[in-house]
């Protein structure tokens, strides 16, 4: 007859009269063990989704109101032109600040300046360079979601889950894409501008529950041949200042 291997932990040694223990190799968490990343993800996905609405929200908003295709350009272009000229700005902030905080500080403001429109436009009727004022003021705070959100993935799972959790992000980033724009359409053709926008709003806010309810990030140091300055690091990954300056 064949031994029939021990399924006891083997002894490598003894301690005061205590056998000492082999420990079994520790099996890294599965992806979806990650608390703070799955949290994470489900905020960044809400919170794509809400840019995807607000974006076709206010520009069907505009068209149905006004009936001019160029005021709903106008508002098409502003967001692009923000997200071209400080886009390269934002990730070189979320690189060196609190990036849950920064998420946060991005998903809070955005929601309540989502009120802030519904209220200027149905309740004061504000005229029509002050909406793209503010709608200008919250693409700038989206700005700040994604890098602080996509910097922050790999201390989260660590580099054996990276792959899959890039694939998981993209995965989540469509679904959101896709729903929030066709989402956006019907809700301003059945309950009106109004609620719309109060929908981006909550999205806005839901999604900051759920950074809040994912802890803190693990902490991340830079080496010292990291060690960059601001405008250093701007200028590396700014297309606009390697093109003129």
């Amino acid at each position: 007859m064949g031994i029939i291997p021990s399924t006891e932990p083997e002894a490598i040694g003894y301690e005061d009269g205590q056998a000492v223990l082999r420990e079994e190799n520790k099996v890294p968490p599965k992806l979806w063990q990650h608390v703070t990343f799955r949290r994470i993800l489900y905020g960044y996905g809400i919170s794509v989704f809400g840019d995807c609405f607000n974006g076709i929200a206010i520009s069907l908003w505009v068209l149905q109101t006004t009936g001019s295709a160029k005021s709903m350009a106008a508002v098409q272009i502003c967001n692009m032109a923000v997200s071209f000229l400080f886009g390269s700005l934002a990730g070189t902030v979320a690189d060196r600040l609190d990036r849950r905080r920064l998420m946060l500080t991005s998903d809070v403001f955005r929601g309540v300046m989502a009120i802030f429109i519904a209220i200027g436009l149905f309740g004061l009727h504000v005229p029509f360079p002050v909406l793209l004022l503010m709608l200008s003021l919250s693409m700038f705070s989206s700005l700040f979601q994604a890098p602080a959100f996509h910097a922050s993935v790999a201390s989260m799972v660590g580099r054996e889950h990276i792959q899959q959790a890039t694939g998981a992000i993209h995965l989540v980033d469509n679904l959101a894409r896709i729903s929030g724009l066709a989402a956006a359409g019907i809700a301003v053709a059945a309950f009106g501008g109004f609620v719309a926008i109060l929908i981006t709003g909550a999205t806005f806010l839901l999604s900051a529950v759920c950074v809040l309810m994912a802890g803190r990030f693990p902490e991340v140091r830079r080496s010292d041949d990291q060690q960059t300055t601001f405008v250093q690091e701007w200028r590396a990954h700014s297309p606009i200042s390697t093109a003129v300056l």
